[in-house]
């Protein structure tokens, strides 16, 4: 439902990039939350579609109406209006880094539990037991 907003909010954005090179380039990325689970907890995603400038080490998340114009605007100039993240709590921070690694481990565990039981063909039992004993 979003996404045809998402490509032309990024179609316009580039374009500026490319007409006026000397301002600020501003680029334009996309996430798929479902799949990127770990960046999805180190931005403490908790709803679709979400939108971020990152300037720098400083964070800020878009909390307006989600119309072409005014996450433009917001990218362009009015992030400068809002309060940043809180470094402790940003993606960058201490909590967002310790997100990150939970999900990696998490994530990691999970894949050698379908690695012993899809293709090792191990008892789900025997590989819990297993992958509990290493750790």
């Amino acid at each position: 439902r979003f996404a045809p907003t998402y490509v032309s909010i990024a179609q316009t954005l580039h374009a500026e990039n490319i007409k006026n090179p000397e301002k600020r380039n501003i680029k334009v990325g996309k996430v798929e939350g479902s799949k990127e689970r770990i960046l999805s907890s180190r931005f403490s995603i908790r709803g679709y579609p979400s939108f971020f400038i990152i300037d720098g080490w400083d964070v800020y998340e878009f909390n307006g109406i989600r119309s072409k114009d005014t996450m433009i605007n917001f990218a362009k100039r009015d992030y400068k209006k809002e309060e940043p993240l809180r470094f402790f709590k940003s993606p960058f921070g201490p909590i967002g880094q310790t997100r990150a690694t939970v999900m990696k481990i998490g994530t990691y565990i999970l894949d050698q539990y379908d690695i012993l039981t899809k293709e090792k063909k191990f008892a789900p039992a025997i590989a819990t037991f297993l992958l509990a004993s290493v750790g």
